[in-house]
């Protein structure tokens, strides 16, 4: 919780605000710059890097996704 989130092109999306597991997979709640959370499945197509050096993940939104 509490990394940084930008998309692929490096654009700031928001904070991890908290990690759940409602019972088909990880969710990573995103809380933006401004606005309201929303949700991210922890996977490789949604998350395709974690660098905790960084304290930074790089996300595709859902609506970005095919």
């Amino acid at each position: 919780m509490g990394l940084s989130v930008v998309s692929p092109e490096g654009e700031a999306l928001g904070r991890v605000r908290s990690v759940r597991d409602f019972g088909a997979g990880d969710l990573l709640e995103i809380e933006p710059p401004v606005g309201d959370s929303w949700w991210l499945p922890f996977t490789r197509d949604a998350v395709p890097e974690v660098s905790i050096a960084q304290r930074r993940i790089v996300a595709v939104k859902p609506d970005e996704t095919e």
